[in-house]
């Protein structure tokens, strides 16, 4: 069952990839959405983690275990990410004076001002509207 799981949910990743494109979902700004992308992954690694530890206090110790090690994936997705930034887009780590908007859902960060984006603007991964955006601190 497990690898039937797996399977569609490549797939899906894939259908998910091309209907943005499709649709022209993707942000004006290609680097905005990898620092966003990022942030998300960054923040992942510790929502995983508290995740695998709910599931090791109910005694699910073998899907902690392994959620644990996604969560290290997630953690080095960011730093990935972040590494391909400091090349590609020098600069754009630095949110000094900038607003900063985190999506509840997902952790994907908006580096700007929010209130400026169109009544419809979405989350570009995982579609929750801006009114889910919350200022970072």
């Amino acid at each position: 069952m497990a690898e039937q799981f797996i399977e569609a949910a490549n797939q899906e990743a894939v259908h998910a990839g091309f209907y943005a494109t499709v649709n022209g979902m993707l942000p004006k700004d290609f680097w905005q959405l990898v620092r966003g992308l990022m942030s998300a992954e960054t923040n992942g690694e510790k929502k995983v983690k508290a995740m695998a530890d709910k599931f090791r206090e109910a005694g699910l110790v073998e899907a902690a275990d392994e959620m644990e090690i996604f969560a290290k994936q997630e953690g080095h997705h960011g730093v990935v990410l972040a590494k391909i930034l400091e090349k590609h887009c020098p600069g754009l780590l630095e949110a000094a004076g900038k607003k900063i908007y985190v999506c509840s859902v997902c952790g994907y960060e908006h580096v700007g001002d929010l209130d400026a984006e169109p009544d419809d603007f979405a989350c570009p991964l995982c579609g929750q509207p801006k009114k889910v955006f919350k200022l970072k601190d």
